[in-house]
């Protein structure tokens, strides 16, 4: 995303962690305050970034955490702008009020987002088009883009190429 130093940095009640301690030697338990990611003021995108963006028609968010795999490429100068322009899709990481894995829910509550794909939504609505959520969920709360549903839990190989093919089959790309 970037050639600049950037690293994700977690408050805790017992001070900062790099966002690998939090996660490898802490195992994600403590409760997280903030997050924040250090050197993200001074980063801009490298040219193959830009470049690709530009040249795009469509962007697809996968189900990635929103807030530590996602959030810093959106806290690049530029890039949100960018996505304004696209046709952007994304699949939500959350199933009704979890995470479908790792820190994701605790993560996004220190933001301040609700965990749900009205959570997810919200971190992205200034650009989004189309949100991907699960079968199984609903959303409480009236939104500006396009939502679908299917199964979005990837356990295999064959789950992935079956979300793929939905997206394709589903969107008029």
């Amino acid at each position: 995303m970037t050639d600049e130093r950037v690293s994700t940095r977690i408050i805790t009640p017992d001070g900062e962690l790099h966002f690998q301690e939090f996660w490898v030697t802490k195992r994600g338990e403590p409760e997280v305050l903030d997050v924040r990611f250090d050197g993200i003021e001074h980063a801009s995108p490298t040219k193959a970034v830009i470049n690709a963006l530009e040249s795009a028609h469509e962007v697809l968010i996968g189900p990635s955490n929103p807030i530590t795999s996602i959030g810093p490429i959106l806290g690049l100068k530029g890039i949100r702008e960018l996505l304004r322009g696209k046709e952007v899709v994304a699949v939500s990481p959350v199933v009704g009020n979890a995470p479908v894995s790792g820190p994701a829910g605790k993560l996004m509550r220190a933001k301040g987002f609700e965990v749900s794909p009205y959570g997810v939504y919200r971190c992205y609505a200034d650009f989004l088009d189309v949100l991907v959520i699960d079968k199984s969920d609903e959303l409480a709360v009236a939104v500006d883009v396009e939502v679908l549903k299917t199964d979005i839990l990837i356990r295999t190989d064959e789950d992935s190429m079956r979300l793929a093919m939905f997206l394709r089959d589903s969107l008029a790309w």
